[in-house]
């Protein structure tokens, strides 16, 4: 009767035993199957884009209009045109308050990893808009570590790799031609980075492990747009794989701009 029992028993442990582990393999391979969709930003329908058009559309013209204002106070009897390379491709503007303007273009006819953030970009042609934010009053010294509030970067995208003629046809690329083309059809935006004086030191210093806006340094963010993945890297997600997508990318892009435009109002 004992070893009856206890032969029960063992079994009934075995039993138990092997539940578990079944149950613990199907939460390690639910943990998994999250984790790869929380890689390759899957938040929406498998086979349906993140955004249609007319959302990818109307998050570019939100940043678009933002990034227009902004130019137009280099423009005029209140900015100096300080540079542009020998093909045309950059150039620079510095406005009566100090803040810093530096435009370049440049295409890629195939898949080619940038060189500054090492991320893959795709066939087309590429418009980095860069505004340092300097809190420098009409300052006759230009110091270009001095005084800088905010470093924001913006990145515009055509499909089409000739665009970039156009653009440097002139042999300078302006500050109209770029306002036209992040706005023509078929141009999306595709990428806003800035990095914030969180610790208000009026100064920049690039984000570290050791050195971040969480122990008193400075803050650094990327907010990526894709039509395929949708919208990340600014603020979390309640959405699988912690992206916004459809009309919420929009107001993500939105709340982005409000940020932007916050911290470049805090120099005025």
């Amino acid at each position: 009767m004992n070893k009856t029992r206890e032969f029960k028993h063992s079994t009934g442990t075995a039993e138990e035993a092997d539940k578990k582990e079944k149950y613990r393999r199907t939460r390690k391979f639910g943990a998994l199957i999250l984790s790869v969709i929380a890689a390759v930003g899957i938040g929406h329908k498998l086979g349906e884009p993140a955004l249609d058009d007319k959302q990818l559309n109307e998050a570019t013209s939100i940043a678009a209009e933002a990034v227009s204002d902004k130019m137009g106070e280099f423009e005029g009897e209140n900015s100096t045109y300080t540079y542009s390379n020998e093909d045309g491709s950059s150039s620079s503007y510095r406005n009566s308050q100090g803040d810093s303007m530096d435009l370049l273009a440049y295409s890629r006819a195939e898949s080619l990893p940038n060189p500054l953030t090492g991320e893959v970009e795709e066939p087309g042609t590429y418009v980095m808009i860069t505004v340092n934010d300097r809190n420098n009053e009409k300052s006759d010294e230009y110091d270009k570590d001095k005084g800088r509030v905010t470093e924001t970067d913006f990145i515009f995208k055509s499909d089409n790799p000739q665009d970039i003629n156009s653009l440097v046809d002139g042999g300078e690329l302006t500050i109209n031609e770029v306002k036209d083309f992040i706005k023509s059809d078929g141009v999306s935006v595709s990428e806003i980075s800035s990095l914030e004086d969180a610790n208000e030191d009026k100064k920049l210093d690039w984000e570290t492990i050791d050195y971040s806006a969480y122990n008193g340094g400075d803050d650094h963010w990327k907010f990526s747009v894709n039509k395929e993945d949708g919208a990340s890297g600014y603020e979390d997600s309640d959405e699988i794989g912690n992206v916004f997508t459809g009309d919420n990318a929009v107001r993500e892009m939105q709340n982005v701009i409000d940020n932007v435009e916050s911290n470049w109002g805090k120099s005025k």
